[in-house]
This record gives structure tokens, sequence and C-alpha cells, in this order.
């Protein structure tokens, strides 16, 4: 019987060769189409392996399976749902029309919002880090906790619905940069992608999470139908930062200054400026 000592060592090192092999595909492939496509199947290796030896291992306690199938595989296969969905898209994308592209790009970031808003409770457990119903989601002797369409698909020896949920969402996430990625590149070469920004934020994250909820809440963008999670892979993007669990900033840090300033870095701005308007003007 193998013991939890082994189980942790075995998906280190599973770790450590599916880290090494999208390395080495990234270098050696000739385009996005290859790469996502080897990197697609790489995965796949992994993830049977995993498979093979979670099929055969017993879990010593509930929270140690809690912990494999909420925090360890979703890792595993997220990375086989974000090649699967890069390969669909550079397979399906149109070529050369920039209103085509848009629309293309368009209708992949709504299918995102639109998986989202299908499983926002869910969602919302995952940003916010609950653990209230853990056992209910990513134990297999549990019954499904809702109906749910995930649960057609899946082996039930090796995955929890919710477990192939948080996957997604974890796949989604690189995801929704990649296509922000892929709208700001269709005003350059056509089909290449831009160079990384040279501009780094360098004010704290939670000032441009602040800045994103502003232009979310004023409707600036795309006369008001962009959403918050576009607008912050955007500003990610050009200002080449992760901004991390960024609903959870909101909730707890910027949402609970309000008895100081909610907009503490948004009322900065007006200020800084006339400073600097004043200067012009010698004043």
């Amino acid at each position: 019987m193998k013991t939890k000592m082994e189980m942790e060592q075995f998906i280190l090192t599973l770790q450590e060769e599916m880290n090494g092999s999208l390395k080495k595909v990234s270098a050696d492939a000739d385009n996005v189409l290859i790469k996502a496509e080897q990197s697609y199947y790489s995965v796949q290796g992994i993830l049977k392996k995993l498979k093979e030896f979670i099929i055969d291992y017993a879990f010593k306690d509930e929270e140690e399976e809690v912990r494999f199938f909420k925090d360890i595989k979703p890792v595993f296969q997220s990375e086989l749902i974000y090649h699967h969905e890069i390969y669909n898209i550079e397979s399906n994308k149109p070529f050369g029309n920039k209103a085509n592209l848009r629309e293309f790009y368009t209708k992949e970031l709504n299918g995102i919002d639109k998986f989202h808003e299908r499983n926002k409770d869910v969602f919302n457990y995952y940003q916010t880090r609950k653990i209230n119903n853990d056992k209910e989601y990513f134990l297999r002797k549990m019954p499904p906790a809702f109906i749910d369409e995930d649960a057609l698909e899946i082996d039930d020896r090796f995955c929890t619905p919710i477990s192939c949920k948080l996957a997604r969402f974890k796949a989604y996430e690189r995801l929704l940069k990649y296509l922000n990625h892929a709208f700001i590149s269709i005003d350059n070469v056509i089909g290449e992608p831009v160079e990384l920004s040279l501009l780094k934020w360098t004010d704290p994250k939670s000032a441009l999470i602040e800045l994103g909820y502003g232009l979310f809440c004023k409707a600036s963008l795309n006369n008001g139908q962009a959403t918050i999670k576009q607008i912050i892979a955007v500003l990610e993007y050009m200002f080449s930062i992760d901004l991390g669990n960024w609903p959870t900033v909101f909730n707890q840090n910027i949402r609970l200054r309000k008895m100081i300033s909610p907009t503490e870095y948004l009322d900065s701005l007006p200020v800084s400026l006339k400073k600097y308007i004043d200067h012009w003007d010698g004043r």
C-alpha cells in the first residue's frame, strides 16, 4: 500500500515532469497551433499517470482527499483544458479580416462569461476560498451537489464535478488573458502576438484593481459591455502584472475601506493631475 509520503513525492515528480515537458514544447514548437497540440498530448500523458496512481491509492482521511481534488488535481487538469481551448481557437479562427477576428474573439469571451454565469455559486466559492462545503464538493463518495453537466462526463474514481469546474475556472483565467492579448494583436500584425509592454505597474496591485472597477462601473469601455474580467485581463497584459485573486482583493480590501475611502487611488488621480496642471500654469 502506497504511503502519503510516496503520494506527495509522486505528485511533485509529476509536476516537474509536466513543467519540463511544456517548457520543451514551448521552445521547440514552430507555431501556436503546434505548441497547443503537443502541449495537450503531453499533459494528457501526465494525467493518465496521475489517474493510474490515484485509482490505486487509498487516501488516509477525508482531509487528504479534499486537498487532492480541490488543490492538486485541478492544477493538472487545467493545463489540459487550457491547451485544448487554445488548439480549438487557433484551428477555427478566421484569417485576414479584422472585423471577423473581433467577432470570433468576442464569441469566445462571451462563452467564458456564460460558463461563469451558469456556475456563479461555485465560482464565488472558489474565488472567496471558502471551505464550508469542501466535503460535499470534493469527496468522491458524496453524491453530486446538484444536477450538473460535468457529472455526465467524468470518471468518478478520479474526479468530482466541482473539481472539474475548478480546473476549468483556472484554465479560463489564463484563456481570458490569451484572448485579450489576441484582441490587442488584431490592430498590429494579424496572427502575430504583440511584444509585452515595457510599462510596469509600480503602484500597489490593489490600486490597479480599483482602477479596473472604476472603468467597469463608469461603463467606459465598449459602451459599457466590457466585463470586469475582460478589463482586469487587459490591465494585467498592458502592465505586465498578475493581479491574482482580484475579486477577493475587491471584496475584502477595497470594499472594507468604505469607512475611510474605498476609492483611495481614484481620489488621488485628480489631485495629482491638478498639481501637474498648476505646475505648467506656473502657480
